[in-house]
Formats: structure tokens, C-alpha cells, sequence
């Protein structure tokens, strides 16, 4: 669906390989760096990438993570997009309570607009994000 939604903007095609890459890396992009350039982007590379060549470093240059989250949650509260076209809200799911600092203090994320859920304070829970998903599945 979203994209979807990047080929109805003006300008944006699939001629643009940059397009698939964004999409990919919206929906896979939660790896570290160096998972990210060990497994997945060969198989961009191999993939979509006409000329079989990734320039690692333009590509996290354009497609860093803080900004697909940024454009994600953009995206995602956009009145003027069309319903037909279901953008997913975010679910990010950290170990660090830095990254939330890090998203607040970029504007990222507004904190009336933001659900956080902190996972417990149970010796077994503090390191575990099984309880995490069980409190978001509840």
C-alpha cells in the first residue's frame, strides 16, 4: 500500500529505482547497519537496482532511519492522502529509553500525539520484549 501511495505523487516512478529501495527499506529497514549491509542490501543491489551497484553510503545518507521514521509518521497522519491507501503507524520497539529521547527531541514525534508503552519492572520482564508483545497484544 505504501507503495502504492509514492506512485501516485507527482514525480515518482518506477524508472526511479530510489522508490523500490525506500519501500524496502520502510518495511525491513529495522536491522542494524551491519546486518543491513551484509544480507539486505546485496539483495537490493542484486534485485532492484539496475545497475547491480549500491552506494552504501548514499543510501543511508537519503534513507537513514530516523528519516523513514520521520516520513513514515508524516505520511501516515496526512489528511490529504487518500483512505484507500493504508499507511501502517509505526511500531517501534526499543531496548533504550534514549531512542524515545531521540525521537521527541528530533520532533519525530510529538508526545500528544504518541502512544508509549514502557514494558515492567519484574526482573524477568526488564530484559525481555516478550512482555513487551504481550502487553501491546492485549
Amino acid at each position: 500500500s505504501y507503495l502504492k501511495y509514492r506512485l501516485k505523487q507527482r514525480g515518482v516512478t518506477l524508472q526511479d529505482d530510489m522508490v523500490l529501495v525506500e519501500a524496502v527499506l520502510r518495511n525491513f529497514g529495522g536491522e542494524t547497519k551491519d546486518d543491513a549491509e551484509a544480507f539486505l542490501f546485496p539483495k537490493i543491489a542484486e534485485k532492484i537496482l539496475a545497475s547491480g551497484n549500491l552506494d552504501t553510503e548514499a543510501i543511508w545518507k537519503q534513507f537513514n532511519p530516523l528519516s523513514l521514521i520521520r516520513d513514515n509518521v508524516r505520511q501516515t497522519c496526512d489528511q490529504s492522502r487518500s483512505k484507500s491507501y493504508e499507511l501502517r503507524n509505526i511500531l517501534l520497539i526499543t531496548e533504550s529509553p534514549v531512542m524515545w529521547k531521540i525521537l521527541f527531541d528530533s520532533e519525530v514525534l510529538g508526545i500528544a500525539q504518541t502512544e508509549v508503552i514502557f514494558g515492567s519492572r519484574f526482573k524477568n520482564d526488564v530484559s525481555s520484549t516478550i512482555y513487551l508483545y504481550r502487553t501491546i497484544e492485549k
